[in-house]
């Protein structure tokens, strides 16, 4: 008899990636796999939408690039606390994450105050943060190589080819460009398929 109320195997997982979009668009489940198996099932989708012109100001871009990136940060998803945040906390958080996640090589050669995060529910930066109220932009210094970096990083959530992405900073040589950032990001785990539109 409880065998008849057992589900088929998967079907649970396969339905929830089925109709979550239809109530949270571009919605995507999490399944951890442990001991205890536990599912996130996000009720509100925050993407990095919201401060694409401070992005696109703040790493240069020209602003016939500006579609492409609103396009494409629409579809990278972050951390609901950061959708409160303000732009400088924002990208001053984010900044401080991915450089400490990041190969030795980045963090020694990338400038950036040590930014601290206060641990309660205003979501903000305590006092020795590296936000400063007068000033319209973090006070993140990235060299040439890591503005490339995090441009093509914020790119790339949308369909863009190699040509695009090469055009953004002018660049010729498409050898050099494979060389000198998508092979570093995909030896990092970043894959990128050469997309067009």
């Amino acid at each position: 008899m409880a065998m008849g109320w057992a589900d088929e195997i998967g079907s649970g997982i396969r339905n929830t990636r089925k109709y979550l979009p239809f109530y949270v668009e571009k919605a995507k489940p999490v399944f951890i796999d442990e001991p205890l198996f536990r599912t996130i099932i996000p009720l509100v989708r925050y993407t990095m939408y919201d401060f694409v012109k401070e992005w696109s100001s703040w790493l240069g871009l020209d602003e016939k690039w500006l579609p492409k990136l609103s396009e494409s940060l629409k579809n990278i998803e972050i951390n609901g606390k950061l959708q409160k945040m303000g732009w400088n906390r924002q990208v001053e958080y984010l900044m401080q994450e991915w450089i400490e996640k990041a190969p030795s090589s980045i963090k020694k050669s990338t400038k950036l105050k040590k930014c601290k995060i206060a641990d309660n529910q205003s979501n903000e930066l305590d006092n020795s943060s590296c936000h400063d109220e007068k000033s319209t932009k973090p006070k993140i210094v990235l060299d040439k190589k890591h503005n490339y970096i995090i441009t093509i990083l914020l790119m790339t959530g949308s369909a863009i080819s190699i040509d695009e992405l090469m055009a953004i900073f002018e660049y010729r040589d498409k050898g050099k460009f494979r060389d000198n950032y998508i092979k570093p990001l995909e030896s990092e785990g970043f894959n990128y398929k050469n997309q067009s539109r």
